[in-house]
């Protein structure tokens, strides 16, 4: 699931969805993807704490002020004036210093994650930040207190997901050979016609959902990965053991989007099987087919009798990109 520290949580439900100004710092909670960056130890009332700033935020401020980002063949302490001077914005609206002995680190393991951004500019360059072990009070000296009726105004932040209808396996050949008109047979996660459907929330992790008329959405199963859900009911194929396999017959798992639904994100931290919530979004007027997360085509939903099929409408593979 979204990982989010306890230091964040009330930031979540104060902060608007567009974020906030204060002073030179945009503060907002979003998702972060997986990246690398460059860490900082600052040092706020003899506590320190983390920032880490994106990888090609510091390199593109390096290479503008002295023409490298190469931290090995810059001055330690140039390199700290560098440092200080880029940070500047969020060390003066906190009362933070930097830390002179702890050098700059790579940080190349962020997780993919929901956390507080905070953003700010200096000559056209953009900064982008994320801070790990807050020192007390940290945060509350940028933003000060903020009142209860800001809490009541700006809701948690809303975050949409893909609803898939169902997927099926198709070899390379396969779909090398598919044109407009055709039509592909779907193995369907649930019943369909009473809201069966799979949702993929952040972190990559899948849940079996029911939705309701009511505009409610059960949870009934999560898992790790799709490959278990698809070989739910439909055993996904397998190499029958032979030495050799041709390139055409290999195997592609797609997806068929429905639609989108919208949850809040504060309902999701502590989510688990049988939790019932409200949710909105719409479904689209065609089914959107993905392939590792990428769109391949669009087509039109149609039912014969138990059995459902998409008629291509739009497809974007090429014998090329096949």
């Amino acid at each position: 699931m979204l990982r989010l520290t306890n230091e964040e949580l009330p930031w979540m439900d104060i902060l608007p969805p567009e974020g906030a100004t204060i002073g030179e710092l945009t503060l907002r909670m979003q998702e972060y993807p997986v990246q690398e960056g460059v860490l900082f130890t600052i040092n706020y009332n003899n506590e320190l704490g983390r920032v880490w700033i994106a990888e090609q935020c510091w390199q593109r401020w390096c290479e503008g002020l002295i023409g490298t980002a190469n931290r090995s063949v810059i001055d330690p302490e140039l390199l700290y004036g560098i440092a200080e001077w880029g940070l500047a914005p969020l060390l003066q609206a906190s009362d933070a210093t930097l830390d002179q002995n702890e050098p700059p680190t790579v940080c190349s393991n962020v997780p993919h994650q929901l956390t507080l951004n905070i953003k700010w500019m200096i000559e056209e360059h953009e900064f982008h930040s994320i801070i790990f072990k807050w020192p007390t009070a940290f945060l509350r000296n940028i933003v000060g207190e903020l009142s209860a009726e800001s809490q009541q105004i700006y809701p948690a932040l809303p975050l949409e997901v893909p609803v898939y209808l169902g997927w099926c396996q198709l070899t390379l050949a396969e779909l090398e050979s598919i044109e407009i008109g055709m039509g592909i047979r779907i193995h369907c996660f649930g019943d369909i016609r009473i809201g069966g459907f799979v949702i993929q929330l952040p972190g990559r992790i899948y849940a079996r959902v029911l939705l309701t008329a009511d505009n409610m959405m059960k949870f009934d199963e999560l898992v790790q990965d799709i490959e278990t859900l698809l070989a739910q009911g439909h055993p996904i194929s397998k190499s029958d053991g032979a030495f050799s396999v041709e390139l055409e017959q290999l195997t592609q798992s797609l997806l068929f989007e429905i639609g989108r639904a919208s949850v809040e994100i504060g309902q999701l931290r502590q989510l688990k099987s049988g939790d019932v919530l409200p949710v909105g979004g719409c479904f689209a007027p065609e089914v959107t087919i993905r392939a590792n997360d990428r769109i391949i085509g669009q087509g039109e939903l149609i039912a014969c009798e138990n059995e459902f099929m998409v008629r291509i409408t739009r497809w974007y593979l090429s014998k090329n990109t096949v």
